[in-house]
């Protein structure tokens, strides 16, 4: 069975951020690596998204900006037009998704509580039930998050292994001669496989 996804891209931020434009090319790219439709602009609401997921997706992808609340991690959010998706309403209403990536700004970073507890947006997630988690932990150019990004998903697709995918991926976008700085940004936690 084909891997079914749901991509978000470039939200319309009504000014208060600015728009992302290789957020949007990316986005495009990996909505028509699986042959969904795009949510972007003024379509790209929470309510659209939990639609769009319905049952069940193998795959949220979300390219927009995220922030990251070191005072409270409940209050980190995936920005989405018309609000934000905060990692408090992901624990309260899970998506439910295997794997999400979240090509965002900040979005990989956690506070580390007791317990080595990473908090914010992964962790609720993976109390939601998604397995695996791609993140980044830095912000990195359009150019080299959209390649890794197209190798990752093409990966994936056709084998389902999300380690080997990352491996492909790392590798691909180092072979175009892009730096550390850009592949190393990209992490993944979780489980390894899509099920």
């Amino acid at each position: 069975e084909s891997l079914q996804a749901t991509v978000v891209g470039d939200p319309d931020y009504a000014g208060e951020l600015p728009q992302l434009k290789g957020a949007l090319a990316e986005a495009k790219v990996v909505a028509s690596l699986y042959g969904t439709k795009l949510l972007s602009g003024k379509q790209a609401t929470e309510q659209n998204l939990r639609k769009n997921i319905g049952r069940g997706k193998g795959i949220l992808h979300l390219a927009t900006h995220g922030v990251f609340d070191a005072d409270d991690p409940l209050d980190s959010a995936i920005i989405l037009s018309k609000g934000r998706l905060t990692a408090a309403s992901i624990l309260e209403h899970p998506l439910a998704t295997q794997m999400v990536v979240l090509s965002a700004c900040e979005t990989g970073l956690g506070e580390v509580a007791d317990g080595d507890d990473l908090l914010g947006l992964s962790r609720s997630l993976y109390l939601g039930g998604t397995r695996s988690v791609l993140a980044s932990l830095w912000p990195v150019q359009d150019k080299g998050t959209k390649l890794f990004m197209e190798i990752f998903h093409q990966q994936l697709r056709s084998d389902g292994d999300i380690g080997n995918a990352w491996l492909t991926a790392r590798d691909g976008v180092k072979a175009k001669g892009y730096s550390a700085a850009v592949y190393a940004a990209f992490t993944i936690s979780g489980a390894s496989e899509l099920h």
